[in-house]
């Protein structure tokens, strides 16, 4: 089972106006869609995780900050609903 995936399409299932025990599955293609959107990020989220590789926000920072986000989306949307 994939975990984020899964949490995507349920809320948006429950978005849907279905109770949270509804089949969740038909909106898998929505929340594949919307995880692949964030694929890209903003220059804000870009910042607020180079806070984290040092205390400095320089751009070297913030690239490596992209790359690691980057390759979290990545592996959420190759996960496999099973």
């Amino acid at each position: 089972m994939t975990e984020m995936i899964e949490r995507v399409a349920r809320t948006l299932s429950t978005l849907a106006g279905n109770a949270p025990h509804e089949d969740w599955r038909p909106f898998e293609t929505p929340a594949r869609a919307a995880i692949a959107a964030m694929a890209e990020p903003t220059g804000a989220m870009t910042a607020a995780g180079a806070e984290f590789f040092e205390e400095s926000t320089d751009k070297q920072n913030g690239f490596a900050a992209a790359i690691v986000y980057g390759a979290m989306i990545e592996a959420a949307l190759a996960e496999k609903i099973t």
